[in-house]
Order: structure tokens, then C-alpha cells, then sequence
């Protein structure tokens, strides 16, 4: 097959069409928008009851969408996120000469993967540039193609989960400080962390949603559809002073989040001898009260609940759609848009 994966970094490279389809297909929940003319005209979360393809190409027919462009996130063990200092080079050639080095690199053969390249730093020393490298397996891209070619869905970009928010990021106007996102899914949370505006590392950390779903389901002895209906309940607003139990998973979950996210920021202050200002937090849990004092409280760094919208800035009327429901699970496809 000659797909290649293309535009990883469409902030940092510039701007395309803004007419696209983007999708998040995530373990629990499906995530689509489509974005026309720097509005959100439709959207769609979707909780997993078979094949994400399936629900994609009937929502799509259903709201006349089926011959849109369409950009889609993956993540997993089939991808990586890499940021490496590299020889400095052509950039016209960079892409070829990293290829003949890839093994150095990363733990795939060049012939195995699709990637791309940006240069986060031309100036990180006098011989090297300072590169993010992403990369996919090609058999895992390549089987993700023919499902969606099968239901006639015309892919155009696949990129990773975190490059989308990267780019999400970088559309802030603060941007240009010491900070990290940090979108807790159900299947991962995808920490990237800042400095001084430049991504400079990036994690899928492998506790989750879903680790506080399955507490709570275990606890209270129910199915894992009844605990997540209970953690739908829990807005910042709601009493826990009767849900002793819930809270005490909800801080057994983020300890344990923050325990690895100060494996990383260790490494960043080792390395550049500076410390984040802030956090922002997206994804289901970051609604849960209470749960981003518990990693606030851990890593003593503040924790910014983050409107992925307020990085878009999209038009929209969230009350009429139905987006402020939903605003915490649309990050990635948010990203994928820009």
C-alpha cells in the first residue's frame, strides 16, 4: 500500500484546510466532530458497543458526511512518541538521513513504521537540532486503513493521540511557558509536557478511567456501566460527604497517576533545571470532584481544569448542541482539527 502518514504536525507546520471529519476513537467512548469554516457543525460521543468503524461510517452517512476528508488519532503499542537531539542537517533531507538512522532511535526497523518528523529547536547546539519524532506500525496503520476503506470513509491524515494535543496546546495564548496537559482516557492518560512553549516529553501512562471504574464497580458490586453512570453524577458541584468509598478509589487513582507524572517531571528538572508552573487536566475524570486536588496535592504544581475549547475557538452554541456535556472528552478531536 502507498498511504503514508502525513501532516503529524499541522500546528507547527502550518495550517491546511479547516474542512475535516476528526475522529477519536477511544476504548470506552467514540469521539467525532466535523469542522467547517472555523465552526463545530456536527459531533458525536458514542460509548463502544462493537466496532468504532461501524458507528463512524452510520453517523457520518446519517449527517450527509460520508464523502468529508476525515482525520483520525491512534495510540497504543503499536505507536511511539519520540524527542531526541539529532545531527544538524538539510531539513530538506532530514526525514531520508533519519530514516537510515532510525534504529538509534527507536525500537522499530524504518521498514516496519510510518513516520514523520518535526524540528522543535533549530538551535539546541551548534552540530544538532532538537526533533519529535512519531511513528506507527504499518500493519497496525495499514489494517486501521482497510477497516475504514470498507465502510467508504476517505482517510486523509492519521496522526497520535498526543501529537493532537500538542497542537491543541500550542494554540493557547499562554503557551510559551513551563507546563503540561495531561488527558486522562479510559484506556490511558496521556501526559506532554512544555518548556517555554517547546514539547519536550511525552508519556501514555497506564492508569486510567478505567482503573477507578473497575474500584468502584468492585466496591459497590456492581457492573462497570452502573459505576460509570455513578461517576457521571459526580460534578464538582455534588456533596461526597456520603461517598467515603468513591472518594477513596478517586484518590488511590490519582496517586497513583501522580506517582508516575513525578517520574517525569524528575526528569525534566534534572534535565533543564526548571519547573513546571501548571497542569491542565482534561478527560472524563477531571470532572470528578476532588480528583485534581489529589494530584495537585501530590506533585504541589497546580492543576488547571482545561476547556479544550478555549484552545480552539471554534464558533459554536454549546447549550444548543450539546457540547458542554462533552467538552472534557473532545481534547484529541479538537486537536485533529487544527
Amino acid at each position: 500500500m502507498n498511504y503514508k502518514i502525513s501532516s503529524f504536525f499541522n500546528s507547527v507546520l502550518g495550517r491546511g484546510s479547516r474542512e475535516y471529519v476528526c475522529i477519536d476513537a477511544g476504548a470506552r467512548y467514540i469521539k467525532g466532530i466535523y469542522v467547517s469554516k472555523g465552526s463545530i457543525n456536527r459531533f458525536t460521543v458514542y460509548k463502544r458497543k462493537g466496532p468504532a468503524v461501524k458507528h463512524l461510517s452510520g453517523w457520518m452517512r446519517g449527517e450527509g458526511l460520508s464523502a468529508k476528508k476525515v482525520k483520525i488519532a491512534v495510540k497504543g503499542n503499536n505507536t511511539i512518541l519520540r524527542y531526541t537531539p539529532f545531527p544538524k542537517v538539510d531539513k530538506k533531507n532530514l526525514k531520508e538521513v533519519f530514516e537510515y538512522e532510525m534504529s538509534k532511535y527507536i525500537p522499530f526497523k524504518a521498514e516496519d513504521v510510518y513516520f514523520d518528523i518535526a524540528v522543535l529547536d533549530d538551535n539546541y547546539s551548534a552540530d544538532e537540532f532538537f526533533i519529535l519524532v512519531a511513528a506507527a506500525k504499518r500493519a497496525f496503520i495499514d489494517s486501521l486503513i482497510g477497516e475504514f476503506k470498507q465502510e467508504k470513509i476517505n482517510i486523509d491524515t492519521i496522526t497520535l493521540n498526543n501529537v493532537a494535543l500538542i497542537n491543541l496546546y500550542l494554540n493557547l495564548k499562554d503557551a510559551e511557558e513551563n507546563a503540561a496537559t495531561l488527558d486522562i482516557g479510559a484506556s490511558s492518560a496521556l501526559l506532554n509536557l512544555f518548556r517555554r512553549g517547546i514539547p519536550s516529553l511525552s508519556r501514555e501512562i497506564k492508569i486510567s478511567a478505567e482503573d477507578f471504574v473497575s474500584g468502584i464497580a468492585k466496591v459497590k458490586g456492581i457492573s462497570k456501566d452502573d459505576a460509570e453512570r455513578i461517576i457521571a453524577g459526580l460534578k464538582e458541584e455534588t456533596d461526597m460527604s456520603s461517598e467515603r468509598e468513591i472518594m477513596k478509589i478517586a484518590e488511590e487513582t490519582g496517586v497513583e497517576i501522580a506517582e508516575e507524572i513525578k517520574n517525569s517531571l524528575d526528569y525534566f528538572e534534572v534535565n533543564y533545571g526548571e519547573r513546571l508552573s501548571k497542569i491542565l487536566l482534561t478527560g472524563g475524570l477531571s470532572k470528578v470532584k476532588g480528583f485534581s486536588k489529589v494530584i495537585e496535592n501530590y506533585l504541589g504544581i497546580k492543576i488547571e481544569l482545561w476547556d479544550p475549547f478555549a484552545s480552539a475557538s471554534y464558533n459554536y452554541n454549546g447549550a444548543d448542541k450539546g457540547l458542554d456535556n462533552y467538552k472534557e472528552f473532545l481534547a484529541v478531536a479538537l486537536g485533529l482539527s487544527l
